[in-house]
């Protein structure tokens, strides 16, 4: 965000760069909105000594590459662990050789599929918009999973799952359908996802819990004297 303000500070003085009078001129005609995605590699591609441009590509790519992998070994982990073994443990190989290929395969198709989904965003606006939406459709959601499960003695898991699966779809089609700014959309996912939860944990019998973050936080700690140990307990006393 540092380097977007400066990046903003230094193109009101200069707007010529990005060959209109005013900044504003720039704003005006940038019909497709990828003027913010220019910015950086425009400054660095005029302005960066010799030498210093590979390094600044070689350290962009590395880090989105890093971002990427991660991303795709966290959701191919998730599948295994959280899905596979948990719901279908029949399906887990024997052999590790085998489980190790399995997931391997599951790795390229998780690949493949966000290549193939990245193809599809370019109409969603600047890489900081795509991001504000997306994390709003699913990540606003997920805290509001979080949320629930923390503070909510009344939240079932049925429900929590449908308001988390119905805030999702209706935060993505408001994303292709409205043009609004791309911060709202995390508050109304997030908003969207506890109070449907809530409401429908309201139409299933409650079930005692034990559980949630106040309820852990005012338990008390387990209290173990140390200071005088009991005669038979196997300590030796030091002279």
């Amino acid at each position: 965000m540092m380097i977007g303000v400066g990046l903003y500070a230094y193109y009101v003085s200069h707007p010529q760069e990005l060959g209109e009078e005013s900044l504003a001129a720039v704003f005006a005609n940038d019909l497709d909105h990828k003027v913010a995605d220019r910015a950086m590699p425009l400054f660095a591609k005029t302005h960066f000594p010799p030498g210093m441009m590979g390094l600044f590509l070689a350290a962009l790519l590395a880090a989105i590459m890093s971002s990427i992998d991660s991303g795709i070994h966290s959701v191919t982990t998730a599948m295994i662990v959280d899905f596979r073994d948990r719901l279908f443990p029949r399906l887990r190989p024997e052999d590790e050789a085998q489980d190790v290929w399995l997931i391997r395969c599951i790795l390229l198709g998780v690949g493949a599929t966000a290549i193939t989904l990245a193809c599809f965003v370019g109409p969603l606006g600047s890489v900081f918009d795509i991001a504000k939406k997306l994390t709003g459709a699913f990540g606003a959601p997920l805290l509001g999973i979080f949320v629930l499960a923390l503070f909510s003695r009344r939240a079932e898991w049925v429900g929590v799952l449908v308001s988390g699966v119905v805030s999702t779809l209706v935060t993505l089609w408001l994303m292709y359908t409205q043009d609004w700014f791309s911060m709202w959309y995390w508050p109304i996912g997030f908003t969207m996802t506890v109070g449907l939860g809530w409401l429908f944990s309201l139409l299933m019998p409650q079930r005692p819990t034990e559980f949630t973050y106040l309820q852990l936080m005012r338990r008390p700690l387990p209290h173990h004297d140390t200071a005088h140990p009991s005669p038979g307990d196997g300590s030796a006393s030091q002279p």
